[in-house]
């Protein structure tokens, strides 16, 4: 099992199928090696509640806009800008490609495409790069994990919290349910170890096999 950075679907796509590929010329099943992607999830109600907590949680960071240090997270030069300038108008997509993706995913978190790079700055400072946030109502995040566990983004979830409590109920009680209408979560475990629980093989127990040679050889 390997946990996995998740960026968009269309980079997560390629990486699963490369690993998967690699897995198999090494002599190995690809179901054998579970890559398993970790989000931040913001879930509520309806969108727009969803969205409001997430932009509360950002607004409760403390970190300022200094031109410096986003010029090295996008590899441009953002001198000469402040933390109110809208991120569209400062960055060039174009010119960071290799890190678009993270102005994408905050757009989208924020749901506004006014966004500032102060808020850039916040989000980048409450959503590690490996677990981003992902906002909306249960049939948005159902909608997320559904298609891309489907088209082999990822074969599972690390689901992550941005604080605590709230978050983990939310995403039990909003989100699984209707993952499990859907067929894609369990409703009732039918094995009792992790490994069987995420569908693979039970491991050799190598301590048994080993005290058993022993036994074996000094029977001999």
């Amino acid at each position: 099992m390997r946990f996995i950075q998740w960026r968009h679907a269309d980079w997560n796509r390629a990486y699963y199928a490369d690993v998967k590929s690699r897995v198999v010329r090494h002599g190995r099943p690809a179901e054998d090696h579970l890559l398993i992607a970790g989000i931040t999830p913001y879930v509520a109600e309806n969108a727009r509640a969803a969205h409001a907590k997430f932009r509360e949680v950002q607004d409760l960071n403390t970190n300022v806009f200094i031109p410096q240090v986003l010029s090295d997270q996008f590899g441009i030069d953002l001198s000469g800008h402040t933390g109110t300038d809208r991120v569209l108008a400062a960055i060039d997509r174009s010119l960071t490609p290799e890190k678009a993706w993270i102005i994408d995913n905050a757009i989208a978190s924020f749901d506004d495409e006014d966004i500032t790079l102060e808020d850039l700055t916040h989000y980048l400072g409450n959503n590690p790069m490996s677990q981003p946030a992902i906002v909306g109502d249960a049939a948005d995040l159902a909608d997320f994990i559904e298609s891309n566990f489907r088209e082999q983004a990822f074969d599972g979830l690390a689901i992550c919290q941005p604080y605590w409590p709230g978050p983990a109920a939310s995403f039990v009680d909003l989100v699984v349910p209707e993952l499990q209408r859907r067929g894609v979560f369990r409703s009732e475990y039918t094995t009792s170890t992790l490994r069987e629980h995420l569908g693979l093989p039970s491991a050799p127990n190598r301590l048994a096999e080993r005290t058993a040679a022993t036994e074996t050889g000094g029977a001999a």
